[in-house]
Order: C-alpha cells, then sequence, then structure tokens
C-alpha cells in the first residue's frame, strides 16, 4: 500500500452570511420524496392527500411554499404545482434539508491539490459571540471614522450556492449570501493524507483538529475526502514509479521498461546492495524522501513496503543465482538434493537463465574452504561415501 501525506494550513473567515444547514426534517423530506415517486408536478391536492391525512387542499398548498422556499421544489411562475428541484433530489440523497440561517460566520478554508473544495467547514457564532464579531468587522481609523474590514477571499466566494460537506461530521451546507466585508481569524494546519492499494480506488483522508481562538472549542477532523481532480489523471503505477524512483535512484523510465518486461511493478537491482533477508525474499521496504507526484504536489518522508526486487543484468542474476543456491545449503546433502535446489533457484530467475554450478562443482568449492558454514553440510556426507 502507498501511504502520503502532508500538512496543510487551514485560514478562517469571520463575516455575517447566510448559510444554508442540513436539518433533519422528514416532514419536507416527504414532499421531495412524493415529488420523485410521482414524476410529475405536484400541487396542495397531492400533498394533503398523500402525506397530510386528507387535511384541507390550502394546507397542503403551504407546504408546497415552504418546500419552495428551502430549494426542494421548483416551478415556473409564481403559482401552480412544482416539480422536484435538482438541489431538492440532492438531499434526498443525503437526507437532510438545508435551512437558511442568518447570522455571523466563521468560515473555514484550505488549499490543496488533494482537496476538491476549500471551503471544508463553517460554524456560526453564538449570539452573545455574534454581536461581538459584528462589531468588530469594521475596524476604526482616525477620527473614529468606520474603515471598511476584509472582502471574502476568492476561495470562498467561489463556493456559493454549491452543496458542500462538513469535514467534522459530514453535514451538508450551502453558502447563500456573504457579507461584503469580513476580517481573517486564526489559522492552523491539517493533515491530509493519500492511501492506496493495488488494485482499488484511492483514498484521501484530512485529519487534525481546526484552528480556534484561544480558550475556544477546537473541532476534531477525521474524514474521508472525494477524489480530486489530480488524482484522476493518475494511476497506482504512476505514484509507485515516482516514490520508487526517488528512493531507489532509477529513472522512471527505466522502471516503466522493467514492468513491460516483467509484467509487474519492480525494481531492477544487484544483491550487493541488500542484506541477507532481502537477497532470500526478494522484496524490501524503501525509505522514500519528500517527493514530488505528478500534479497532486510534494509529501512527506514515507516508506513503501513490499517492493519486489529482479536481478537487473544476467550477470547479477547468475551471481545472485549462485549465492542462493549455496545459501540455501541448511542440512546434510547428496546430489540428488542438489539437483532439486538448482531447479527450485532457477524458477526464482524467469526473466534470466542462470547457469548453476552441479555436484560436483560444489563439493570441490566445500573443499576448497573446509571452514565455510555450508561446506560441512556437504563434506560429511561425501565423506561417508554418500556422494559416489
Amino acid at each position: 500500500m502507498i501511504n502520503l501525506q502532508r500538512s496543510i494550513r487551514v485560514r478562517t473567515f469571520k463575516t455575517e452570511a447566510t448559510v444554508a444547514v442540513g436539518r433533519d426534517r422528514p416532514e419536507f423530506l416527504a414532499v421531495a420524496r412524493l415529488a420523485a415517486d410521482l414524476r410529475h408536478p405536484i400541487g396542495g391536492r397531492d400533498i394533503a392527500r398523500e402525506l397530510l391525512g386528507n387535511l384541507p387542499e390550502q394546507v397542503g398548498w403551504r407546504v408546497l411554499e415552504r418546500a419552495l422556499a428551502l430549494g426542494l421544489l421548483e416551478r415556473e411562475g409564481h403559482r401552480g404545482p412544482a416539480t422536484l428541484s435538482d438541489s431538492g433530489r440532492t438531499m434526498l440523497e443525503h437526507g437532510a434539508v438545508l435551512v437558511p440561517e442568518e447570522g455571523v460566520w466563521r468560515f473555514y478554508l484550505v488549499e490543496d491539490a488533494l482537496v476538491s473544495s476549500p471551503l471544508v467547514h463553517v460554524r456560526r457564532l453564538d449570539a452573545d459571540h455574534a454581536k461581538a464579531e459584528r462589531d468588530r468587522l469594521y475596524k476604526r481609523g482616525r477620527g473614529d471614522r468606520p474603515e471598511p474590514g476584509r472582502r471574502p477571499p476568492r476561495a470562498l466566494t467561489d463556493m456559493e450556492r454549491i452543496l458542500l460537506r462538513s469535514v467534522t461530521d459530514g453535514s451538508g451546507f450551502e453558502v447563500r449570501d456573504l457579507g461584503e466585508r469580513g476580517e481573517e481569524g486564526p489559522s492552523g494546519e491539517l493533515v491530509v493524507s493519500l492511501q492506496w492499494t493495488p488494485g482499488q480506488a484511492p483514498r484521501v483522508w484530512l485529519r487534525g483538529r481546526l484552528p480556534s481562538e484561544e480558550g475556544g472549542r477546537a473541532e476534531s477532523v477525521d474524514m474521508a475526502l472525494p477524489i480530486p481532480a489530480g488524482l484522476e489523471v493518475l494511476s497506482y503505477d504512476d505514484v509507485w514509479f515516482a516514490l520508487v524512483s526517488s528512493a531507489a535512484g532509477v529513472r522512471q523510465e527505466h522502471l516503466m521498461d522493467w514492468q513491460q518486461r516483467a509484467g509487474a511493478l519492480v525494481l531492477p537491482t544487484n544483491m550487493e546492495r541488500w542484506p541477507t533477508a532481502v537477497r532470500r525474499s526478494f522484496m524490501t521496504d524503501l525509505q522514500v524522501p519528500a517527493v514530488s507526484v505528478g500534479e497532486i504536489g510534494q509529501f512527506d518522508t514515507t516508506r513503501l513496503e513490499g517492493v519486489p526486487l529482479v536481478a537487473e543484468s544476467d550477470a547479477a542474476a547468475q551471481q545472485w543465482a549462485e549465492w542462493l543456491l549455496w545459501d540455501g545449503i541448511s542440512a546434510y546433502v547428496v546430489p540428488s538434493d542438489i539437483d532439486r535446489a538448482r531447479h527450485a533457484v532457477r524458477g526464482q530467475f524467469p526473466l534470466h537463465r542462470p547457469n548453476l554450478p552441479d555436484a560436483n562443482e560444489l563439493l570441490r568449492r566445500a573443499r576448497s574452504a573446509p571452514q565455510d558454514r555450508t561446506a560441512r553440510f556437504i563434506l560429511a556426507p561425501a565423506d561417508l561415501g554418500l556422494w559416489s
């Protein structure tokens, strides 16, 4: 699995605004469901008959007008039946009604290639706090003449009238109207991470705590995010190539060539740079330095586990295979055992044809270095006449 992460800055902006917040309003969702099920414009009579127990039609029309005001329904003109709106269809999917609320709000903004929406959370300030914040939205200059605060940032104004989800609890919200001026608030950091398993879709997570005033409540974040556009143009292989290239000092083009040759993601190498356990398993973990990956930016140092290794040349394969054959002798053997071991070692090099020493060659090697750990497993049975 690929695990990447980095810290990203969170900034806040306070201003008067109207924000529609997702609320549990099943009575209005029922109206939207009725419109979706009937698939034709509905009127007060439909609502009264189907949802209100045959109350007067006038009551049904009042409910319809409220559903229109909430954006669940839409119609042409000022009177008459209405149909399910796109916004209403979205609210049905999410199981919440967006209810507009006016007040002073704090908006939480991030800018990162892995975060599709820069507006990740909103919080309405309580009544007492809201009055204090409202008073602070204008700074006073000379002669007590009011000096306007800052304009809302572009990243915020671009998010008006778009249904978004909070990264604290997944609740929906929509910015309907922003004040012309506001004030920057506290800033902080979150951690965005990318997790990617071969054969599966990538997962993006945002974690940490949102910034707050000194002594204020810091809301926690632990939320999966939608897949951003930058990831759609990358494959798992693309990211793997970038990480292994940075960690092993091998050109990405070279890794791609070997992928075509081996039919899998592999790191071509020789055995000399690896410890015994890696030589035996043909698998290693790589420490990856901070690296930039395509359009999704730079990430912190990470560890890539389970990287498959292959011999980078026929000569490297020959040396590696001979080492494996000798290293694999860990008990008393006879020539037939050696033949089976040679076959098994050759099978570990499907991309090469190493020419392995036979039993007689191994016996000569053992006699030339009798103190070698492996030599005794050959010499002892040979001295007993089992190699004749």
